[in-house]
């Protein structure tokens, strides 16, 4: 257990013991209460257990927060990396591959012959290659649990992502 939920049954113990302290409190040799000092630790009883209550149903409601406020900033800071690294490869793809390819099409232009579908298609298969390298079995196989996808669902998933950045990287530095 947490240590919040040791603090959470140790609250909750402690409240019927100090309902009952002041209820013992009262001996014999003190005089009688007046009824306004009875309703007063009637109430004061009544309220002991409401508080008690309301606390177990904060416990149970703040352990299910923190558990899905934790699964989505697992999720989230996935999707941020993966996206950071496609974006990286991405442009070291365009530095390194892509260069080199339009300048051997077109020695005397600095970058400037088109790229075919089929060059493309190859350097898109490098880019996700590499990416799979750097994320390793352990790291793809929990991206594809954490996104809910089988394993071809993560490929389809990451050609979707690196075809929304070089769309992106394209419309910020047009070739």
């Amino acid at each position: 257990m947490k240590r919040t939920q040791y603090l959470l049954i140790l609250l909750l113990c402690a409240l019927p013991v100090l309902a009952c302290a002041a209820d013992s409190a009262l001996t014999p040799q003190d005089p009688p209460l007046s009824q306004s000092a009875q309703v007063a630790l009637t109430i004061l009883g009544m309220l002991g257990s409401v508080i008690t209550a309301l606390l177990a149903w904060v416990g149970v409601h703040a352990s299910s927060w923190l558990k899905a406020k934790s699964k989505n900033e697992t999720v989230g800071g996935m999707l941020a990396r993966t996206s950071d690294m496609l974006f990286a490869l991405i442009r070291e793809a365009e530095q390194t591959a892509v260069y080199e390819l339009r300048k051997a099409k077109d020695p005397r232009s600095p970058g400037g012959a088109v790229i075919t579908q089929s060059e493309g298609k190859q350097i898109k298969e490098a880019v996700i290659t590499k990416f799979k390298e750097l994320w390793g079995p352990k790291g793809l196989e929990e991206l594809a649990k954490v996104l809910g996808l089988t394993s071809d669902g993560l490929t389809k998933y990451l050609n979707a992502k690196v075809e929304e950045a070089c769309l992106v990287e394209n419309s910020r530095n047009p070739p």
